[in-house]
């Protein structure tokens, strides 16, 4: 399925990711993963690729210009 996230970026998901679906860059990984919040946790749905983001080039953006640490989130997935 094709999706847009809020800051415009363009990607690709599974075919069910739905409107309140998180896209992550899970730290260590080299790529993007769906995530739907349930109650007080997180559900991995799925790979997913974003142009512009896939193999550590937001992270290198990020830390470039010093904001990695205010785009970081605590995620508790089961």
């Amino acid at each position: 399925a094709f999706f847009r996230t809020q800051i415009g970026l363009c990607g690709t998901a599974v075919a069910d990711i739905q409107k309140d679906d998180v896209v992550a860059i899970l730290l260590g990984g080299s790529s993007t993963f769906v995530l739907r919040p349930k109650e007080d946790y997180y559900v991995i749905i799925g790979q997913s690729c974003v142009s512009g983001i896939m193999d550590g080039q937001l992270i290198d953006e990020l830390v470039a210009e010093g904001k990695l640490d205010s785009m970081l989130k605590t995620f508790v997935i089961r």
